[in-house]
């Protein structure tokens, strides 16, 4: 039996896939019968590998890839050698790889056009709004009068993090979690990190961030992928300890 790869995830979503798509027969406009739980459960996982091939086309044979799936669950001599099998599986998986970044490039380049557009108008609105040379913006809501934040210090700090283009509130510690003490270069997000050594201790400021310095991409827990955010951070200590 051959290696799988590290990869095999893809190849094998794209098995299922086109096994599911041609038993239930190509065409077919009548509606499915589910009959039980297995049957919901195995439609379930059917249509989700589907729905994530049909994101990560490849322009590769439907006909091929089934016959190549149902040639290989009996057990038949394969075609291709090991070596070979593994040089095409790991170039499937390249291909698939810079596909998704093309996506990723391409979303972040949308959404790249609409913060700047957002960011631009909130300027002519606020003209007291400061833009720092790493490409956020910020305003003083309360100066502070302690201590300046540096990095590797811990900070005590509150927050409150919004969606910048919809003003929905996704993130709080107040009332929450509580103040957050943390060292600047540990487990903060890059705009955050950078915005915490603008303030002294005591300072109340509202940053605005584009999504590349917040969690970009991935997003978190909280926040989506690709959103801009506003957070307005009460910089309570700076410990020197």
């Amino acid at each position: 039996m051959k290696q799988q790869s590290i990869f095999w995830s893809f190849s094998h979503t794209v098995f299922v896939f086109l096994l599911v798509y041609a038993t239930a027969g190509h065409g077919q406009t009548s509606k499915p019968v589910l009959n039980d739980q297995r049957d919901s459960l195995s439609w379930v996982l059917g249509e989700s590998h589907a729905r994530a091939c049909l994101q990560d086309n490849m322009g590769l044979s439907n006909e091929k890839v089934l016959e190549a799936f149902l040639h290989t669950m009996q057990g038949l001599e394969q075609p291709i050698d090991e070596d070979n099998y593994r040089l095409a599986l790991d170039y499937i998986n390249y291909m698939n790889f810079i596909n998704n970044k093309h996506k990723i490039d391409e979303e972040n380049a949308k959404t790249e056009r609409i913060e700047q557009t957002h960011l631009q108008k909130l300027v002519e609105e606020n003209p007291g709004l400061q833009r720092s040379e790493y490409g956020f913006y910020y305003e003083v809501l309360q100066p502070g009068s302690g201590i300046t934040a540096r990095e590797n210090q811990r900070v005590t700090f509150d927050y409150r993090g919004y969606n910048m283009l919809t003003g929905e509130l996704l993130d709080q510690t107040y009332g929450t979690s509580g103040a957050i003490t943390v060292n600047i270069n540990d487990n903060i997000f890059t705009g955050l990190r950078l915005g915490l050594q603008l303030m002294q201790a005591g300072a109340v400021y509202r940053f605005y961030f584009p999504n590349r310095l917040v969690f970009g991409s991935k997003g978190s827990r909280v926040v989506p992928p690709f959103t801009a955010m506003i957070y307005e951070v009460e910089l309570h200590t700076v410990h020197l300890d």
